[in-house]
C-alpha cells in the first residue's frame, strides 16, 4: 500500500463530500469512552450520510456500542475490539473502513495497525481511515499513512493514563 492519502489515488472518496450540519453533539476525542458511547457515534453518523449522498453501500460490521452494548467489552480481545467499522462498495470498487470522529489516535491502535493491514486489507479491498468532522469532507487515509502522521506527531496522555496522539489533519 502506498504511504499516501486515498485522495491521490483515483479512487471514490477524491470527490467532495456535501457540508453536513451538526447534530448539535460536541463529544470528542478528549471525552472518556463512557462520555462518546451515551450518544451515537457522530464520526460514523457523519461518514454514513456521506456514503448515502455518494450512493456507496455502506455495511455495518463493527461493534456499536449504542445499539448492541456487551458487558464487560473491555474482557474481549483487543482485535475483536477493533474490528474495521464497514465494507463500503463503490463504483471503483470495496473498501474496508476504520472510521474516526477525531483526529485523535490512541498508542495501543497504531501499534496494532500493522496486524490490521495484514488481516483486513487487500489489494482489492484496502483498509482506509475515514476522520469525518462535522461540516468537513471527510479524510480518508491508507492504514500506513496513519501511522506516519502518528510518528510525526507528539504524545499526549488523556486524565485515564492512555496515551495518544493527534494527528494534525
Amino acid at each position: 500500500m502506498s504511504s499516501a492519502s486515498v485522495g491521490a489515488m483515483p479512487t471514490p472518496f477524491t470527490r467532495s463530500a456535501p457540508s453536513l450540519p451538526s447534530n448539535g453533539a460536541t463529544i470528542n476525542g478528549s471525552h472518556t469512552y463512557q462520555e462518546r458511547n451515551r450518544e451515537p457515534s457522530q464520526g460514523e453518523q457523519l461518514f454514513e450520510q456521506y456514503c448515502s449522498s455518494k450512493g456507496y453501500k455502506a455495511i455495518k460490521i463493527g461493534f456499536d456500542p449504542n445499539k448492541d452494548p456487551i458487558k464487560d467489552f473491555f474482557k474481549i480481545n483487543s482485535y475483536l475490539r477493533n474490528l474495521p467499522d464497514y465494507i463500503v462498495e463503490t463504483n471503483k470498487g470495496l473498501f474496508v473502513v476504520q472510521v474516526k470522529g477525531t483526529a485523535n489516535i490512541k498508542k495501543k491502535e497504531v501499534e496494532m495497525i500493522p496486524l490490521f493491514i495484514e488481516w483486513y486489507s487487500s489489494k482489492e479491498a484496502p483498509l482506509v481511515y475515514a476522520f469525518c468532522f462535522v461540516g468537513e469532507n471527510p479524510k480518508i487515509l491508507y492504514a500506513d499513512k496513519v501511522i506516519e502522521l502518528y510518528k510525526n506527531s507528539v504524545d499526549k496522555v488523556w486524565k485515564d493514563g492512555v496515551v495518544y496522539r493527534n494527528l494534525a489533519l
